[in-house]
């Protein structure tokens, strides 16, 4: 039995895996052109997102496992308005935080999320002891989440390498090796009229 003490919880949480990137799994959905994307979301950028979170697996010693089922939606938008949120702030599951870094306005990622880093996080130790407050998946739950991205603010902005002076220079150099053959065809043809005359005059003097 999980001790539920103050002092069991701190141990709890020490013994809880970090969150990483690496336990992820993500798949893009939709990706939008690089060409499209001036800034991706990072910490410390406000996003609003679209999002529906749906049991992916759940524990083989789940209590009343009977009334959970793999694909119940347990979690979408309130009032189907975009949920607002900052990055790298624990505003919601760390494994969502973590999934949408790198995303463009226009991306559409799903995501499977170990207990750790979605319900059983030891971030929420204590929020579901207070009232009107129920977890929504048993413990041990892995989660999957669809999240669209639909605004950020606060970005990172994507660098792009600037091909400009490139084709400007690439324009002059064409520029002057087509002067450079115009003054090569008119000087060869220069001399073959000069040749041509001398022809001329010289079958008329015999």
């Amino acid at each position: 039995m999980a001790d539920t003490t103050k002092a069991g919880k701190k141990k709890n949480r020490k013994q809880h895996k970090k969150p990483s990137r690496d336990d992820l799994q993500i798949t893009w959905l939709k990706q939008i052109p690089p060409r499209q994307c001036s800034a991706t979301a990072g910490p410390g950028s406000f996003v609003s997102i679209n999002q529906e979170g749906f049991i992916h697996e759940l524990p083989a010693e789940a209590p009343n496992k009977a009334s959970w089922t793999v694909g119940d939606k347990v979690d979408a938008n309130a009032d189907g308005e975009p949920l607002k949120v900052t990055l790298g702030k624990r505003e919601i599951l760390s494994g969502m935080d973590l999934a949408m870094e790198g995303m463009c306005v226009g991306d559409k990622i799903s995501v499977v999320i170990p207990p750790h880093m979605a319900y059983d996080d030891p971030v929420y130790d204590g929020v579901w002891d207070k009232p009107g407050k129920r977890k929504p998946v048993p413990d041990g739950t892995t989660m999957r989440y669809h999240i669209s991205l639909v605004g950020v603010q606060n970005g990172v902005v994507v660098k792009r390498t600037d091909y400009t002076p490139m084709f400007l220079a690439l324009g002059v150099i064409i520029l002057i090796l087509g002067g450079l053959a115009m003054l090569v065809f008119r000087s060869t043809g220069a001399k073959a009229n000069k040749t041509s005359k001398k022809d001329k005059e010289k079958k008329k003097k015999r």
